[in-house]
């Protein structure tokens, strides 16, 4: 086991450069290729806007996935419509995103501390796990995934100096509102599925939308931002610790420089600094602070179930988010269950060794955990 320095976080910011943080991680090997998602689905394209497919009436129907296009914002964004086999119309979910840039499959890979050598496809095998159990599946390309970073060939535009988390959250209505438009979809089974801070979304969308289903958080923040990456690099520090190097060596250390730098910038932007910290803008970090209050808040008035699952080797957001997120709904009447998954990391997939110093390739899982695959599962068919 070696530690090395690595330009990359999970929960690094929407349109910005990825955070530099140490990395704990084995002597890379060659990855193997990750199986493709429901290989057997069907592949059409669609026009732009939000026409109603002709190819696929009420009634019994063929899996296939369909490439569309979903109006939002001053944007179309670029999406793939998944539809399971049998009749129709069916029940539906939206896939939203965590932080960062990200495609509509979110390939993660790694999380804080830990390089996996490999991607996994999250939402492309969330979705794919769940189009083969009869639910519909709508994902897209986040609108600061595109040509201008190399994230995705879908002709978006840079976005704008002034964007703040609610045009994510606008678009994950819009991503509900284009189900609720298709034949194919029943628009009272249509249900939510946040990662990270996606996963603060959904207390939003279900209390200003009655009619979802219900909502999944996983591996959500119940903290602010800023308090969440203060926590991640205390966890940096410990974790540091444990392989001999001591507090004032890892503040001094390039590779942790970076969140330091964050937990200050933070700080200010709190006591009115305009300063951007990490490449991104205030306006976009306060409207993050503020993402916290108001999730916090639509919980007192959702009437849906709400499902909270986090993974027990969750370096990004700790097991300890979700079990404060628990406390929480318990004192507001809300229905509501959480789940600690364990080996599970915030890339949803599982590391079976739990001591840093002796991971080694082989114990890290290459596919989402199928203890996540089954909660969801189980939530949305119930």
């Amino acid at each position: 086991m070696r530690i090395r320095a690595l330009a990359f976080s999970i929960f690094a910011v929407a349109a910005c450069s990825g955070t530099a943080t140490t990395t704990v991680t084995a002597a890379p090997t060659t990855p193997t290729t990750t199986p493709e998602v429901a290989t057997a689905s069907t592949i059409t394209q669609e026009s732009a806007g939000p026409s109603v497919s002709s190819t696929s009436p009420a009634g019994a129907a063929a899996m296939r996935s369909v490439e569309v296009t979903i109006p939002a914002d001053g944007l179309d964004l670029a999406g793939t419509l998944r539809l399971p086999a049998g009749d129709q119309p069916a029940p539906a979910v939206v896939l939203i995103h965590g932080s960062g840039p990200q495609s509509r499959d979110s390939l993660l890979p790694g999380q804080l501390n830990m390089a996996f050598g490999f991607e996994i496809p999250v939402f492309a095998e969330i979705a794919g796990a769940l189009q083969d159990e009869g639910f519909a599946v709508l994902t897209y390309d986040k609108r600061s995934c595109g040509p201008f970073n190399g994230c995705a060939d879908n002709g978006y535009p840079l976005p704008a100096a002034d964007l703040t988390v609610e045009a994510f959250i606008d678009d994950a209505r819009a991503a509900v509102d284009f189900l609720r438009q298709r034949t194919e979809i029943d628009p009272d089974r249509i249900s939510i599925i946040g990662h990270s801070q996606g996963a603060q979304f959904i207390t939003l969308m279900l209390e200003e939308d009655p009619d979802l289903a219900g909502g999944i958080m996983l591996a959500g923040p119940y903290r602010s931002i800023d308090e969440i990456i203060t926590a991640q690099l205390d966890f940096t520090l410990d974790l540091l610790g444990q392989f001999g190097m001591d507090e004032a060596e890892a503040l001094a250390s390039p590779s942790v420089s970076p969140l330091v730098d964050m937990v200050n910038g933070l700080a200010g932007i709190r006591s009115g600094s305009d300063d951007p910290v990490a490449g991104v803008s205030a306006g976009f970090w306060r409207s993050w602070f503020d993402l916290h209050e108001r999730s916090l808040s639509a919980a007192f008035r959702i009437t849906q179930p709400l499902l909270v699952v986090n993974g027990e080797l969750d370096w990004n957001v700790a097991s300890t988010e979700a079990q404060a997120w628990g406390e929480y709904l318990a004192g507001v009447g809300v229905e509501y269950e959480v789940k600690t998954l364990p080996c599970v990391t915030h890339a949803l997939n599982c590391v079976s060794e739990t001591d840093p110093a002796a991971i080694t390739p082989s114990d890290i899982g290459r596919t989402v955990a199928p203890e996540i695959i089954d909660a969801i599962l189980a939530f949305v068919s119930r």
